[in-house]
């Protein structure tokens, strides 16, 4: 059952990954949000190989298949990354704060399971001044 849970963290991570990626990858195309066909299925393909390849990474695979805290503890970061970005996206809007009590959330969730969590901390801070 441990190992299933790793597992899914893993995928869930991997998910995560990909909506991070392809959010950059908008940002990088279109920064005004309009986006045509062949700019979708390039922001979609730096997405997917992107994930795949960190899911066939060597250190990801073997904690993702083991019974440990690091499948979850990416699966956590990845969330708040996520978060981070799509704060960063709607930080105009009446309710963003949501989303930061959503990101305190979460970190205060994956200190439980290991402190890699923390590092996430500065982005946001990044994230916020630029």
């Amino acid at each position: 059952m441990i190992n299933m849970v790793s597992a899914l963290s893993s995928a869930f991570t991997i998910l995560f990954l990909f909506w991070i990626i392809t959010m950059i990858a908008l940002k990088i195309v279109s920064p005004k949000g309009e986006i045509t066909k062949v700019q979708t299925w390039k922001i979609l393909t730096a997405g997917v190989i992107g994930a795949l390849t960190f899911t066939f990474s060597d250190s990801f695979w073997f904690s993702a298949v083991e019974a440990n805290v690091f499948a979850m503890s990416l699966f956590y970061t990845s969330i708040v990354v996520w978060a981070i970005f799509k704060w960063e996206q709607v930080a105009d809007e009446k309710q963003h704060l949501k989303w930061l009590i959503f990101i305190a959330f979460m970190i205060g969730l994956s200190i439980g399971v290991h402190l890699l969590n923390l590092l996430t901390i500065p982005s946001l801070a990044f994230v916020y001044y630029f």
